[in-house]
């Protein structure tokens, strides 16, 4: 028997996974990755995948819905909210929604079901491994990391010094 609260998940997961086909089958203008955002029952932003679009690869759909949310709501942090989302996130939109603090995450399809579509066992390497030993070659300039650290510092001493920055990640 459906509660109330399945019926309300449904609502705001079918809308998520409209944006996604309307944009990735019937428009054919993104992949089909689509996201909202809700707050107090309502949507509050709307997003879908325009990385080929917008010849922006962070254009993802839950990225594009967080954008949206935020300029809605005029705020960088989205506490209070939650996300819909057709797919599970992939480890660039998992950390937006952590930066932005949304409240939880529902999605439908699992992101191993993509790997069936596309090879993303290399980034999931790379992410686990020092920066050093990624595919990407990366490279600590150790003859500057003391200027590096101090715009950190000083940054620090700023924020805890602002109460609208403590406790932000940034």
């Amino acid at each position: 028997m459906a509660t109330n609260a399945d019926a309300i998940h449904a609502r705001f997961m079918e809308r998520a996974i409209e944006l996604s086909r309307l944009h990735a089958v019937e428009r054919s203008d993104g992949a089909p990755f689509a996201a909202v955002i809700v707050k107090n029952g309502k949507i509050v932003g709307e997003g879908w995948n325009e990385v080929l679009k917008n010849n922006d690869p962070t254009a993802h759909g839950e990225v594009q819905a967080i954008k949206n949310a935020c300029s809605n709501l005029n705020c960088n942090y989205l506490e209070g909210c939650v996300m819909y989302t057709s797919c599970e996130p992939c480890s660039m939109c998992a950390s937006v929604v952590w930066y932005t603090r949304l409240e939880k995450v529902y999605y439908a399809a699992t992101i191993d079901k993509l790997n069936n579509m596309a090879d993303y066992s290399g980034l999931i390497k790379d992410l686990r491994v020092k920066p050093e030993e990624r595919s990407t070659p990366y490279e600590h300039l150790k003859s500057l990391h003391k200027l590096g650290q101090d715009v950190l510092i000083e940054w620090s001493k700023v924020k805890s010094s602002d109460p609208m920055l403590q406790g932000r990640p940034y």
